[in-house]
C-alpha cells in the first residue's frame, strides 16, 4: 500500500511537471511572439515617423505650414523675408548714451586725452560685439 501510494505521489508529481513545464514553455513562446511583434512595430513606426519628418521638411523648404498655425507661419515668413531684404532696418542700431560733458576747460592733459581714447576705443569694441552678437543668430536664418 505504501509503494502504490508512493508511486501515484511521483507520478502526481510527474504529470504536475509536465503541465507547468508545458504551460510554461507555451508562456514563453508567446513572450516572445509578442517581443518579435513589438519589434515590428517598432521599425514600422521608425520608418512612419522618418517619412513624416521628411515630408514636414519637404513642405517647410517649400512654404507651406502643416497644422492650425499656417496664417501665424506665414506671417512670420513673410516678416522675415521682409527683414532679410531690408538689411538696415532688421539690426536696430545700439543707442548710443552721451554723457554731459562739461565745458572745455583748460588744454587738457596728454594723459586725459589717452584715457578719453582708450575709453572710446573700448565703446567701439563693445558696440561692435553686441552688433555681431545680434547679427550671428539672425543671419542663420
Amino acid at each position: 500500500m505504501i509503494l502504490f501510494q508512493r508511486t501515484s505521489m511521483l507520478e502526481l508529481r510527474r504529470n504536475k511537471t509536465e503541465e507547468l513545464k508545458s504551460a510554461a514553455t507555451a508562456a514563453v513562446a508567446e513572450v516572445k511572439k509578442a517581443k518579435k511583434e513589438v519589434n515590428a512595430n517598432r521599425a514600422e513606426i521608425q520608418k512612419k515617423q522618418k517619412e513624416a519628418e521628411e515630408l514636414r521638411k519637404a513642405a517647410l523648404k517649400a512654404g507651406i505650414q502643416v497644422g492650425a498655425d499656417e496664417e501665424k507661419h506665414k506671417a512670420e515668413v513673410t516678416a522675415a523675408l521682409t527683414a532679410i531684404a531690408n538689411d538696415v532696418e532688421r539690426i536696430p542700431p545700439i543707442p548710443v548714451v552721451e554723457e554731459p560733458q562739461a565745458e572745455a576747460k583748460e588744454p587738457e592733459d596728454p594723459l586725459e586725452a589717452r584715457r578719453r581714447q582708450i575709453r572710446e576705443n573700448v565703446r567701439k569694441e563693445r558696440e561692435r560685439l553686441v552688433s555681431g552678437s545680434i547679427k550671428s543668430p539672425i543671419l542663420g536664418l
